[in-house]
């Protein structure tokens, strides 16, 4: 009498779930059930059993076949992993996939098993989306609205520097020194200005007023000689000039306001 076996599916286990992956060791799914007869009385002893895998719950045709020999049978339970004997890695599992079996040579059993994800694989999907590169038109929101600022990457906004007063010049990296940690480049002087060359906004400075400079003296070479700047000079009768140019005739009656 021919066996019309029925199948329960205990447990579907799909260790990949996209075909476009690459994968370290061959893709396999885990496939565990239960074989009983038309009578509901387990099957015992070896059994060849065909899987296959269609894109539709009926009728058309298979992308993937394989089929295991002698798989043995306690109480009618078997365990198999698939793709032992034909490779999975060019199954499309992004598509909806039903599993359909065959016990030796009797007809195919229905209804197929439709084949769905298990949790972790969804995730490890997502986890795979996001190692993928993204185009920079695919960033949104971009430009104003973006509520991303280069400048304050490092916590510091570029409002945030005023330019050091008398600050000229440049300085080629090459003659920089010290450099890095052996890059021989320095980020704050690739345009010749080191961050040194700023400084944060709001901020102060200390400031002296001197009166009767030496005689033929500029404000700027005096406060230059205490290693400070000048900020304005100052004449004997009040009047205060910017630039710190101008040189005292001699009188003993010009000043110089000097920062640091």
């Amino acid at each position: 009498m021919r066996n019309y076996a029925a199948f329960f599916v205990l447990n579907l286990l799909c260790f990949l779930s996209c075909a476009a992956l690459a994968f370290a060791a061959p893709p396999l799914v885990r496939y565990q059930g239960q074989a009983v007869n038309s009578q509901e009385v387990p099957l015992e002893g070896p059994y060849d059993l065909t899987f296959r895998l269609y894109p539709v719950a009926t009728m058309g045709t298979a992308v993937w076949t394989e089929t295991q020999a002698g798989v043995p049978l306690t109480h009618g339970l078997f365990s198999v992993l698939l793709g032992q004997v034909t490779s999975l890695a060019a199954v499309d599992w992004s598509q909806p996939l039903w599993l359909g079996v065959q016990v030796n040579a009797d007809a195919e059993l229905a209804p197929r098993q439709q084949i769905t994800h298990v949790p972790l694989a969804v995730r490890a999907d997502e986890a795979v989306a996001l190692t993928q590169p993204m185009a920079p038109a695919g960033i949104a929101p971009q430009g104003a609205g973006s509520g991303l600022d280069a400048d304050r990457v490092d916590g510091i906004d570029a409002s945030g520097l005023l330019a050091r007063s008398a600050h000229t010049g440049t300085q080629a990296p090459a003659t920089i020194s010290p450099q890095g940690s052996g890059s021989g480049l320095d980020a704050d002087r690739l345009d010749g200005k080191d961050a040194a060359a700023f400084a944060l906004n709001p901020h102060t400075h200390q400031c002296t007023k001197y009166m009767s400079l030496p005689g033929g003296q500029s404000a700027a070479g005096f406060c230059a000689l205490r290693g400070e700047w000048c900020a304005l000079t100052v004449t004997g009768n009040g009047n205060s000039l910017e630039g710190c140019g101008t040189t005292n005739p001699g009188f003993g009656d010009w000043g110089a306001i000097c920062c640091r």
